[in-house]
């Protein structure tokens, strides 16, 4: 324990050295949500609602999503390719602990600053009544950490990837545009047709943007918010086990390493 909390000290401290990575993801942020406002703005024009959503609603998902999009981003996808490309893997293998609990340790260390952006946009968000918050209640809470877990999960697992591609990269972009589909980064995903929506929220991708925004919206019953968490263990679940195999085929032999 005493080693997980310092790792998480220690990631905390390095993500306020590199303070200029936060500020300009939130710069860039921010020049994505203007975007995306005066987009809206012009598609509202002359309507008061489109699918039962006003401006100041979508508004505020647009900002929530972004937020939502920065926080909930998978860092650890690189860690392996970054511990391949220098030799350190076999080390941190050899260690008296467990590799994955460290990486753990070292994603919420680095996004706690981030977590606090999201926590000072949802006060803002509260004192503006752009949120419901008398539907506010600790299950909320528990299932956004639930997903923001199953997203380092599915982070470990596409991290094996580093064991077989010469480069990684395209992860990145690959995954944002990913998000930006299925998880309503560009438009909130129930304003599609029904068919097309039940594909989506059923997706993984849904936990990691849409179905956070409308949870602390105030959206969502008891029992849709119990459901959910119910779906967000068993995708937890399923990463890790798939992860498990392939780390363990992958440490046997490899053909390469990201960059």
């Amino acid at each position: 324990m005493k080693v997980f909390l310092a790792t998480i000290v220690l990631n905390f401290k390095i993500s306020i050295v590199y303070r200029a990575n936060i500020i300009a993801g939130v710069f860039a942020n921010l020049v994505q949500i203007i975007t995306s406002i005066f987009l809206w703005n012009v598609i509202f024009m002359g309507e008061n609602t489109l699918k039962m959503y006003t401006f100041k609603e979508m508004f505020s998902y647009i900002i929530l999503i972004n937020i939502i999009g920065f926080v909930f981003f998978p860092h650890n996808i690189f860690r392996n390719a970054e511990l391949i490309k220098s030799g350190k893997l076999s080390n941190y293998m050899i260690r008296p602990y467990n590799i994955n609990i460290e990486n753990l340790a070292a994603f919420i260390g680095s996004n706690i600053l981030k977590f606090v952006i999201l926590i000072m946009a949802y006060i803002s968000f509260t004192i503006l009544e752009m949120i419901r918050l008398g539907n506010f209640n600790i299950l909320r809470i528990i299932l956004v950490l639930s997903n923001f877990i199953c997203l380092f999960l599915f982070g470990q697992l596409a991290s094996n990837l580093s064991f077989y591609l010469t480069e990684v990269w395209i992860l990145k972009p690959l995954y944002r545009s990913l998000f930006a589909l299925f998880s309503g980064g560009i438009f909130p995903l129930d304003i599609l047709p029904e068919n097309i929506y039940k594909l989506f929220i059923n997706s993984p991708f849904a936990f990691f943007g849409f179905m956070n925004v409308k949870i602390l919206q105030g959206y969502y019953l008891i029992s849709d918010l119990l459901n959910m968490l119910k779906y967000s263990l068993i995708y937890s679940s399923i990463f890790y086990i798939v992860h498990v195999l392939l780390q363990r085929k992958g440490l046997q032999k490899y053909e390469g390493v990201g960059v």
